[in-house]
């Protein structure tokens, strides 16, 4: 473990060379890597020069000078509308936090008064699901702000009366010089000293490191003439936690060549579609400007001026008097060609003679050629498949939804959510275990030591458990569609469940109620004409329509009634409604339990 002289003596030798005497911890260089890959598609004042620096083999110069220069990140949508999906984790509704008695000062600390952020929680949807995007093997430390002094027997030592402040700090895979994740991480900080620079002037120029130890957080601050590279060192905190309180934001996870893990975003994966996507844009920009100038062409005459003085031959000025070579033609400038355009742009026609007075040119004078753009579309094909493929990959909406015929389309929008929900619920997880771990660590932090047990003021988190963004209005219009387009019923059932899990997904005794009746009652996503007709052909029971009419009322029963119901496995839920269902000897007015539910939905 690192003690302060260790750290001390590091700085002291990083100082001499600039560079660290440990080895680049493992697999930085695929994170440096990574993340500036993505920053091509998340930072619109990012430019790439790595995808742009070989000019295209029929490229000439002029052409990527003005590439460069116009260059757009067409790209960012799509990192937007990643996020967009990714954020599905905080949906408010989707998710609740419970704070225990007791932890009123904590919760307000975390949620108002947190140092550089004010609330953790927006920390957390703001900034941590952004870099967790764009950089997973980044990490999130916790550590104070500062502490304030007092003068205690001549000596000025920190306030131990006052809590400290803990709050959260970012160090980018790229800052990060050591990392042992069991037992230490060094990292160069955002924050900067004031040094003396060589023109004398005082400036935040100076390097500040911090070191973080199972127990212990150093710091390293460069002071004095910045050319010396002295600093000074100093244990910062002594939190004792017996663990590093630093977290990487992780993604998905990978072995080194070393054996060690590093994290992929997973928005990596469709990096290389749409660095494909970008180049080609670019490039396309650049073949339009081309294409969308038509050429005009000018027929032109030789040049056969002449006056007192000498006459053009072939842009050459004969002088009539010598008959030697005196220059370029004045007309022409030399060109031998004379172009009967106006300074106003007007095409002059000489009038004919003779037989031919009053009639027109037999040929158009002026004409306008416009480039081909066989190219350009072929370019913006293949950028709108790269495109559309990365959007697979990240599980995004695609275009090609609409186009589908509405009863494929009902089908497809089952599928699309489930995978939808698959890719989404791992980064969910992250994020949560993410800020878990931000509360019990500031909690650790601020209260150990004093006369609040740190363990007590922990909240408890209930995770999200769906990530579906669709509202009630529209899954109701996904039911309509999907009835007209003669959708079966188990498609009409899962929306019909979905249009009740957009209400409760937070409220899990309602939850468990509506998911019994739904699971239980096989004629629930059928019309009353569906159900009529089974009821004529005898294909279902008595009780079987009992359920059907009335299985809202008969859950309601069991709730009251079972102790405990809500929090039974589905199976046993739907055997005790069945029974239920099969004790009842009439049927309850007040439609079917489909229609009661609608009404429900709708505050009826």
């Amino acid at each position: 473990m690192l003690t302060l002289d260790q750290f001390e003596a590091w700085i002291k030798a990083r100082a001499k060379t600039d560079k660290p005497e440990d080895e680049p911890w493992p697999n930085q260089l695929r994170a440096i890597k990574q993340a500036t890959a993505i920053k091509a598609h998340s930072d619109t004042d990012f430019f790439p020069d790595f995808l742009f620096k070989e000019r295209a083999p029929n490229q000439t110069p002029e052409q990527f000078k003005y590439t460069r220069a116009n260059y757009k990140c067409t790209t960012h949508p799509v990192f937007i509308d990643y996020l967009s999906t990714i954020g599905k984790a905080w949906i408010d509704g989707n998710w609740q936090i419970n704070w225990p008695e007791g932890s009123e000062e904590f919760r307000k600390y975390v949620t108002e008064e947190l140092p550089r952020f004010k609330s953790l929680e927006l920390f957390m949807k703001q900034v941590a699901t952004p870099l967790k995007s764009v950089d997973a093997n980044g990490v999130i430390a916790v550590r104070p702000t500062g502490f304030e002094y007092i003068e205690v027997d001549g000596q000025i030592v920190p306030d131990t009366s006052k809590r400290v402040t803990p709050t959260v700090y970012y160090h980018s895979s790229a800052d990060i010089i050591v990392f042992r994740p069991e037992d230490l991480l060094i990292a160069l900080d955002a924050e900067r000293s004031e040094v003396i620079t060589d023109g004398d002037k005082v400036k935040r120029e100076g390097q500040i490191f911090y070191a973080y130890t199972r127990n212990e957080i150093f710091k390293a601050e460069q002071y004095g003439r910045k050319s010396d590279r002295t600093f000074r060192v100093s244990l910062w905190f002594r939190h004792e936690m017996d663990a590093v309180p630093c977290r990487q934001l992780a993604g998905v996870p990978m072995i080194g060549v070393d054996g060690e893990i590093y994290w992929i975003s997973p928005f990596y994966y469709a990096v290389p579609l749409l660095d494909m996507a970008l180049i080609n844009k670019n490039w396309l920009q650049h073949m339009m400007a081309n294409c969308v100038f038509p050429f005009r062409v000018v027929r032109m005459e030789s040049c056969d001026f002449k006056d007192s003085i000498g006459t053009c031959q072939q842009g050459a000025w004969i002088n009539l008097a010598t008959g030697e070579h005196d220059g370029n033609c004045p007309k022409c400038n030399g060109t031998g060609r004379r172009v009967p355009i106006s300074p106003l742009g007007e095409y002059q026609w000489h009038e004919g003679e003779g037989l031919d007075k009053g009639k027109g040119p037999s040929y158009s004078p002026v004409e306008y050629i416009e480039p081909g753009d066989t190219s350009v579309r072929f370019v913006s094909e293949q950028v709108e498949l790269d495109t559309e493929g990365a959007r697979k990959l990240l599980h995004l909406h695609s275009s090609s939804q609409a186009s589908a015929s509405p009863d494929k389309t009902a089908t497809e929008l089952i599928i699309d959510h489930e995978s939808n929900g698959a890719f989404v619920r791992p980064v969910s997880d992250q994020l949560f275990d993410l800020y878990e771990w931000l509360l019990n660590t500031i909690a650790w932090q601020r209260y150990d030591g004093t006369d609040v047990d740190p363990l007590s003021v922990g909240p408890s988190i209930i995770r999200p458990q769906t990530f579906d963004l669709r509202t009630q209005a529209d899954i109701w219009a996904q039911i309509k569609a999907a009835k007209d387009a003669g959708a079966p019923p188990f498609i009409m059932q899962q929306l019909y469940h979905d249009v009740l899990n957009t209400m409760n997904v937070s409220d899990p005794v309602k939850a468990a109620l509506y998911e019994t009746v739904v699971a239980a009652d096989r004629l629930f996503g059928l019309s009353g004409d569906e159900v009529t007709a089974r009821k004529a052909q005898n294909s279902v029971e008595p009780w079987q329509i009992t359920l059907h009419d009335s299985g809202y009322q008969l859950a309601l029963q069991l709730m009251r009634d079972v102790d405990g119901f809500d929090t039974l496995d589905l199976t046993s839920r739907i055997e005790k409604i069945n029974e239920l269902a099969k004790s009842v000897t009439f049927v309850p007015t007040g439609g079917d339990s489909a229609t009661r539910l609608r009404e429900i939905l709708n505050g009826v």
